[in-house]
């Protein structure tokens, strides 16, 4: 009898998907840029919004930003008519330890060759968003986990060059991506 239960919540335990926030969402996007930015302009000056232009009051300035997917705009009004802007898909803010600040979704650009796709796209990573909000709302020190090895590494040097070494990563402008 103890057999069969056990054998049971073992299957049960292996059934349970355990896809952490971050990985649903590349995993719904489907696309495997990433970016990890400081929010520090080639000016000097520091990001103030966020993808849904909401300003960004994070409590902290020493945050970074995840940029999951992009966006690709048709040709428009930017760089004298002949060129393309780009903009994320999702944006996860996190702290110089790994500590979630804010999650967005990007709105996809109007005139996409993709528009109707990129809005179907924007309508599921939102409700994703909106319910790791109601998450963050319940919770405090909510780490981001991720089974991405690569962001792990990026996410395990910050924390260690700030906390061992007290880099000031925030001095000039910082943009890690994989491609």
């Amino acid at each position: 009898m103890f057999k069969n239960l056990f054998e049971k919540l073992l299957f049960e335990g292996r059934k349970k998907n355990n896809t952490s926030f971050f990985d649903k969402l590349v995993e719904i996007i489907g696309d495997n840029n990433i970016e990890v930015y400081n929010g520090v302009t080639y000016s000097q000056t520091r990001n103030n919004h966020d993808a849904d232009d909401q300003p960004l009051n994070l409590g902290t300035d020493k945050w970074f930003k995840i940029k999951i997917g992009r966006y690709v705009s048709g040709i428009g009004d930017w760089g004298g008519g002949f060129d393309r802007a780009v903009c994320a898909v999702a944006e996860v803010y996190v702290d110089n330890n790994g500590k979630v600040l804010h999650v967005c979704a990007g709105y996809p650009y109007y005139n996409s060759s993709t528009k109707e796709a990129d809005e179907a796209l924007h309508e599921k990573v939102q409700f994703e968003v909106d319910k790791f909000k109601l998450h963050l709302s319940c919770h405090d020190n909510v780490r981001l986990e991720t089974n991405d090895q690569w962001l792990r590494g990026v996410l395990d040097a910050i924390h260690n060059f700030t906390f061992f070494g007290e880099a000031d990563l925030w001095k000039h402008c910082i943009n890690i991506s994989r491609r």
